[in-house]
């Protein structure tokens, strides 16, 4: 566990000096965080799980290889886990409340809320005519990376990147020498 830990933060440290060379590090802006790459960083290292002697270099080539061809309209989760389990993890007198199931349904991520939020981000759930502006804003609104950080609530961690950014991250992973 702890070699495997090592691997974990090595990989996120290099990928971390990786987006900020390339200038594709700053969340607010649409680029990677630490969040997202952590999560990128821990599914590449379950996906070549069955190595047992996982290297850097190995898992780099891999991290690139798997996420420049990956389909994103599948969110990247790092488990799948449903409610049963989680208010088996939680393990505390709210598990049995129906108003912190409520809650933590409302503030778990879904396609359709997340989409909901970006449409009411961009503002286009006030416009009534259709124009050009409207097309290219609602190409911005649509879930472009969803990456699921674990946790509770779940949350995407890629709600920031964008189609245009979309383009930008992609373009750099595939120019990886």
């Amino acid at each position: 566990m702890d070699e495997n830990l090592d691997i974990f933060r090595t990989l996120l440290f290099v990928l971390k000096i990786w987006a900020k060379k390339h200038f594709i590090y700053s969340g607010q802006f649409g680029f990677f965080n630490g969040t997202n790459l952590a999560v990128l960083a821990c599914k590449t290292i379950l996906l070549n799980n069955t190595n047992k002697k996982l290297s850097i270099v190995h898992l780099l080539e891999q991290f690139f290889i798997k996420f420049t061809k990956w389909n994103w309209s599948n969110p990247i989760l790092l488990e799948v886990i449903d409610d049963q389990q989680q208010l088996e993890q939680i393990n505390n007198p709210l598990d049995k409340n129906q108003d912190f199931i409520k809650i933590k349904n409302s503030l778990d991520w879904d396609v359709n809320s997340d989409y909901n939020s970006r449409r009411q981000l961009f503002g286009l759930n006030y416009y009534t005519v259709y124009d050009e502006n409207i097309r290219r804003l609602e190409e911005h609104a649509k879930l472009i990376w969803p990456i699921i950080a674990p946790g509770i609530p779940t949350q995407n961690a890629g709600f920031n990147i964008n189609y245009s950014t979309s383009k930008i991250l992609l373009g750099e992973m595939r120019n990886v020498e």
